[in-house]
């Protein structure tokens, strides 16, 4: 990544930029300790040719649209007056180019040919040039909406993971259910019920001596036909 889109994605990022206009550089620039003048090549208001001819620039600003000045008492963005918006966002996201990026340039040859270029290639990505930087925006923009839809997509993760798990799990029981006579107590009153032994292969009525003093299993007839049990010769007969 150049270094240039670099600075203009951690401006972004770090002044919170939910859009790129005049009036969110202006915010950020303040943010920045940066004061935003307007003046004319013609004629100012007397608090602004104070300003240019205290710092020196009042020759300057006539060959310029827009320039940034700082000293230890004072930070300023001079921009001139009466520009259109696309002119004015323009030569703001210039002059936030040159504070961000100047200071890289410093004591190099021909500093003043790299600092002027490195502005406006931040200039570039940061008005629309870079991919990242308009996901950055939109992100920000749509903070809410994202986290619901992230929060959404989690929970439908999380249900299906459960439903494949319930789905395991269920398929894992059917594999190990025993096939032989289950414990179970049996309430239909109209079934005969008779008992029958773990290892036994016939059934008995419930008073039947030969059942041993073992635990007991009932089952119906049904079952003990189905699974193969052969009734007690004692107890039940032929």
């Amino acid at each position: 990544m150049r270094f240039e889109h670099k600075c203009a994605r951690n401006f972004v990022k770090k002044y919170e930029l939910t859009e790129i206009s005049s009036e969110s550089l202006i915010a950020s620039l303040e943010k920045m300790g940066y004061t935003l003048i307007e003046y004319s090549k013609i004629t100012n208001q007397p608090d602004v040719e104070t300003l240019l001819s205290a710092t020196g620039l009042k020759a300057f600003s006539l060959g310029v649209r827009a320039f940034y000045y700082h000293d230890k008492n004072m930070r300023l963005v001079f921009v001139e007056e009466n520009l259109s918006d696309d002119e004015r966002l323009l030569l703001l996201s210039h002059e936030i180019g040159h504070i961000m990026c100047d200071d890289a340039h410093s004591g190099k040859d021909r500093a003043d040919i790299y600092r002027e270029r490195s502005a406006s290639e931040f200039s570039h990505y940061l008005l629309g040039g870079s991919v990242p930087i308009k996901l950055n925006l939109f992100l920000r923009r749509n903070k809410s909406a994202v986290a619901v839809a992230a929060a959404a997509l989690f929970l439908v993760l999380c249900a299906s993971v459960a439903a494949a798990v319930l789905n395991d799990s269920a398929e894992m029981n059917e594999q190990s259910a025993p096939v032989s006579v289950q414990k179970q107590v049996h309430t239909d009153s109209q079934e005969e019920i008779f008992y029958v032994t773990e290892h036994g292969k016939k059934y008995h009525s419930d008073d039947c001596s030969y059942a041993g003093n073992g635990e007991l299993y009932e089952i119906t007839f049904e079952e003990c036909q189905r699974l193969g049990y052969e009734p007690c010769k004692i107890c039940i007969g032929e």
